[in-house]
Formats: C-alpha cells, sequence, structure tokens
C-alpha cells in the first residue's frame, strides 16, 4: 500500500515537472481579451443565427424527397409535374432561402475558420438561390420550365459540398477522414496506428491534451489562434 503511495506521487512529480517544462504563453491584456470575445453583431442577430444549425435538414430532405416523386411521374408518362414533387420543392426552396440568411447572420460571430467559412457560405448561397430558380421554373409553362431539373440538380450539388465545407469550419479540417486509417487497419486486421510518443510528458499529459483540448485547441482548428499541439508560440 505504500508502494503504490510512493508510486502515485512520484507520477504526480514527474507530470507537474513536465507541465512547468512548458513555455507560458504571456496572458492578454484585459482590453485585448474582452474585444477578442465580443461578438461581431447585434445580439438578437446571433440568436437568431442559431436557428441555422436547427433548419438546415429540412430543405435537404425536402429537396432529395422531390426527386422520387418526379421519377415515378415520368416512368409512368404523365404530363406536368407531381404534386407532391411540386409541394417538397416549394418548402425546400423557401427552406433554403430561409436558412442561408440565418447561416449569414451565424457567421458573424466570428467563431468559425475565415475559409472553410467563406467557402460554405457561398456554396450555401449559391445552393438557396438555385432551389428558388427550380421552385419558380415549375411554375412556368414556357422554356424557362425547362430549368427545373437542372436548376434543383446543381442545388443538391452545391448543398453537398457546403455540407462538407461546413463540417470542416466546426469541426475542423479533415473531420471526415479522421478516422479513416484506423477504419483500414481494422478491416485489415491490423494493430491501430498510433502517433509515436515518448517521454513523461508524451505518456502522461499528451493524451489528456488529445483527449480534452485539441479538438479546439489543434492543428485542425486552433480557435483564438491557440494551439496546444504545439510548444512553439
Amino acid at each position: 500500500k505504500g508502494g503504490k503511495t510512493v508510486g502515485v506521487a512520484e507520477t504526480i512529480r514527474k507530470a507537474q515537472a513536465a507541465v512547468e517544462r512548458m513555455p507560458v504563453r504571456k496572458p492578454r491584456t484585459p482590453r485585448a481579451a474582452d474585444e477578442s470575445a465580443k461578438p461581431a453583431g447585434h445580439p438578437a442577430l446571433l440568436f437568431l443565427g442559431r436557428f441555422h444549425i436547427v433548419l438546415l435538414h429540412l430543405p435537404i430532405a425536402c429537396l432529395l424527397a422531390a426527386f422520387p416523386f418526379e421519377v415515378w411521374r415520368s416512368l409512368r408518362r404523365r404530363e406536368g409535374a407531381s404534386p407532391a414533387a411540386r409541394l417538397l420543392l416549394d418548402i425546400g426552396a423557401v427552406g433554403a432561402l430561409i436558412t442561408a440568411a440565418l447561416g449569414l447572420l451565424l457567421a458573424a460571430n466570428g467563431k468559425y475558420d475565415a475559409a472553410a467559412l467563406e467557402g460554405h457560405r457561398l456554396w450555401g448561397v449559391s445552393a438557396a438561390i438555385l432551389a428558388g430558380v427550380a421552385a419558380l421554373a415549375q411554375r412556368c409553362t414556357s422554356a424557362l420550365a425547362k430549368l427545373k431539373m437542372p436548376a434543383a440538380l446543381a442545388s443538391m450539388a452545391c448543398i453537398a459540398w457546403a455540407s462538407h465545407l461546413g463540417g470542416t469550419a466546426t469541426h475542423g479540417e479533415g473531420f471526415l477522414s479522421e478516422y479513416l486509417p484506423h477504419a483500414r487497419a481494422a478491416l485489415a486486421g491490423q494493430p491501430t496506428p498510433s502517433p509515436a510518443a515518448s517521454g513523461e510528458f508524451a505518456e502522461r499529459i499528451q493524451p489528456i491534451l488529445e483527449e480534452h483540448c485539441l479538438a479546439c485547441h489543434g492543428p485542425k482548428k486552433p480557435k483564438g489562434k491557440y494551439r496546444l499541439d504545439t510548444r512553439a508560440l
């Protein structure tokens, strides 16, 4: 029992020593910290922007669901658009436009990676506009009616890419493929790859940082430009 206590105390002492050897960032002045923490935009608009995450799946589901009805009607050689597809396309278009507007409000808080956010904003707004064009085209009887299907397909393509960039902006670069090497190793019956680790810091401290800190302060998503995966200031 006494030996275990000594061992634990020794481990704690080594961990403290490893932490003390890490370089310490100079604290920011209170004014700079307050300015960086203060979101841009009116609080009411930022509140509304949060509903972007709540509503974004509705237009995607409606636009996807409209296609089977259109295909079924085409196979049965019926003229005109399917009533169900028309309704779903209308709901999807309106929902896409509202979701895009809310996304623009959400982007004002400045908490996302600028490059990924810019791409997500561009493709998301394009998807909403194309969905609106498709919804308007289905009400036309002229040659403009032929724009409905190409505009709807282009809208879905834009949504797919915007979704990927949105995930990157929210979760960091490589979010989808993060566990791909582990999955390949598991399917091949090989041991799971892991980064090389050595020393007391790598054995005791680094796993804690990786589990609790690097999701927001790592190389993929360095919030506030503060990283805990490197000793460089």
